[in-house]
C-alpha cells in the first residue's frame, strides 16, 4: 500500500455519514443554538425549484401552518354557527310539538317544521297503530305492514340514519314520489321502543350523506317519540 492510498483511506475513514450526522442533530437539538450562524448557510431545496436558507424555509412553513390553522378555524366558526341556528330550529319546533292537542296537529307540524327548516323536499310519517283504533290517516301504518321489515335494524337501533337507500325502502316511505329522492334520512320515534319512524329526503344526492351527524335528529326523534305517546295517551 502506497503513503497515497493509506491517506485517501484515513480521510474517507474519517469523513461522517449522513446517517450519523442525522444522529447527531437528534441528539443534539440546541446545536443550531450554539452555532446560528449556519442556519443562513444551509440551503434546502424549494418547490420553484431553487434554494433557501433554513431559516427562510421555516418561515415559509411556519406561513403555510398558520394559513391552514386560520381556515381551520373560519371552519370551526361557521359549524359552531350553524349548529346553533340548527339548535335554535329544534328548540323551535320541539316547542310546538309539546303544545300540540292533538295527534293531527302534532303531524301537520312535524312535516311543515321539516320541510321549511330542515331543508327537506318530502317528508314521511310512520306510526304504528294501536289495533286499528287511530283512524284513517295514512301517518298509521300496521306493526306487520309488508315492508317495515326493510326497517327492522334502524328501529331496533334507535338511532337515524342518512345516506342512500334501496328503492324498495323508498317505496315504502314515499309512495309514487320515491323516484325523486337523491338521499334521504330515517329517524326512529322513539319512546323507550321505536314507535313508529319519520324520513326526510332531498333531492340533492348529497344532503343527507352516510357518516354525517345525526345528534339533532336524534334529539328530534325522542322529542317526537314522548310527545305523540302522551297525545295518543289522551
Amino acid at each position: 500500500m502506497t503513503v497515497k492510498d493509506y491517506t485517501e483511506g484515513k480521510q474517507m475513514s474519517s469523513r461522517l455519514s449522513e446517517r450519523e450526522i442525522v444522529e447527531y442533530l437528534r441528539k443534539n437539538p440546541e446545536f443550531f443554538n450554539h452555532h446560528p450562524e449556519l442556519l443562513v448557510d444551509l440551503k434546502i431545496p424549494h418547490d420553484t425549484g431553487g434554494a433557501v436558507s433554513l431559516i427562510e424555509r421555516q418561515i415559509s412553513v411556519l406561513r403555510d401552518d398558520n394559513r391552514q390553522l386560520r381556515q381551520r378555524i373560519r371552519d370551526l366558526v361557521e359549524i359552531a354557527r350553524e349548529n346553533d341556528a340548527l339548535m335554535g330550529r329544534l328548540h323551535e319546533l320541539s316547542l310546538n310539538l309539546i303544545r300540540a292537542k292533538a295527534v293531527d296537529t302534532f303531524f301537520l307540524i312535524l312535516a311543515d317544521h321539516l320541510k321549511r327548516d330542515f331543508a327537506a323536499d318530502l317528508v314521511a310519517i310512520k306510526v304504528f297503530a294501536n289495533n286499528g283504533t287511530e283512524g284513517t290517516r295514512r301517518e298509521f301504518i300496521s306493526p306487520k305492514a309488508d315492508g317495515l321489515a326493510l326497517f327492522d335494524s334502524i328501529l331496533a337501533r334507535k338511532k337515524p340514519v342518512c345516506g342512500r337507500f334501496n328503492q324498495a325502502q323508498l317505496a315504502f316511505l314515499f309512495d309514487e314520489v320515491s323516484e325523486q329522492v337523491g338521499s334521504a334520512a330515517v329517524v326512529p320515534l322513539v319512546y323507550k321502543d321505536s314507535i313508529g319512524m319519520f324520513a326526510v329526503a332531498s333531492h340533492d344526492k348529497e344532503r343527507f350523506r352516510a357518516g354525517m351527524s345525526t345528534l339533532f335528529l336524534s334529539y328530534l326523534g325522542e322529542i317526537g317519540g314522548a310527545v305523540l305517546h302522551r297525545l295518543r295517551s289522551l
